[in-house]
Formats: C-alpha cells, sequence, structure tokens
C-alpha cells in the first residue's frame, strides 16, 4: 500500500513523494473543491493511514489515488466538463442522447470513450450551443 508522506501543490496540480522518495502527480482538475481552495486552506489537511483530509473544505484523497491518476491529465472532454460545472452532466447527457451515468462516468475518467463517442458527445454539446445561442428573451 502507498504511503505518503508529504504533499504540496502548483497552481493546477497535487504532489506527493512516499517514504522513498518517489513524486506523484494529480491534476486539482479531479479535486474541485481542493482546486479552488486558498493557500491556507490547501495547507490545511491531515495524513491519515490511508489518505489525507482537508475538513475545513471537506475533501478526502485517499494514497491509492496517486497511483491510480499519477500523471494523469483530464482529456479535453473531462476538461471541459470539470471546469464548467454550471453545466449539469445529467441533463447534457439527456438532450444529447447518452446515457446519464455513463457521461458522468467519462467525465471522471471510472470509463474511457470511444474516439467515435467523443465526436458524438462534442456534436451533440454544440448542437445544444447552437440552441442556446438562439435564444432571444427580448420578446
Amino acid at each position: 500500500m502507498l504511503r505518503i508522506q508529504k504533499i504540496w501543490f502548483d497552481d493546477s496540480h497535487l504532489f506527493g513523494m512516499d517514504c522513498d522518495g518517489v513524486v506523484y502527480k494529480q491534476s486539482l482538475l479531479w479535486y474541485p473543491r481542493l482546486y479552488n481552495a486558498t493557500t491556507e486552506q490547501k495547507n490545511n489537511y491531515e495524513l491519515g493511514i490511508d489518505g489525507m483530509h482537508w475538513r475545513n473544505i471537506d475533501e478526502d484523497i485517499s494514497f491509492d489515488s496517486f497511483e491510480e491518476r499519477n500523471n494523469v491529465e483530464p482529456t479535453p472532454m473531462q476538461r471541459f466538463f470539470l471546469t464548467h460545472k454550471e453545466i449539469n452532466v445529467a441533463g447534457i447527457a439527456k438532450i444529447i442522447g447518452v446515457n446519464p451515468t455513463l457521461l458522468r462516468d467519462y467525465t471522471y475518467g471510472w470509463k474511457k470513450p470511444s474516439p467515435k463517442r467523443v465526436r458524438e458527445i462534442q456534436e451533440g454539446i454544440r448542437k445544444y450551443a447552437q440552441l442556446l445561442q438562439q435564444v432571444d428573451f427580448s420578446q
């Protein structure tokens, strides 16, 4: 079992070092509460037996996640949904004809969409954007 001894941050990543000096890196986009936290909030954490806890922002990250997500940057599709929280994944899924649970799995990296599915999702989002551009509240 991986045991992180020390952590630190840059603007977009969380780094962890294990007891052997191996450094791991994760994108903060996977953890929006940490991504949006102040430096003071980020540095106010507790190391536990199997992970880290930020009580002030209610965030928990397991040590195992460093192995699972090490140097894994979000894909462009994942980055879109992770950085646009105002867009409801389930609502978009319904509009474009994709199972909401499946789209959520794609967004968080639990499943990987085929290139064809990525194109379908992108095209669905573009069609939805065109509908939004037609909104006219002046009448």
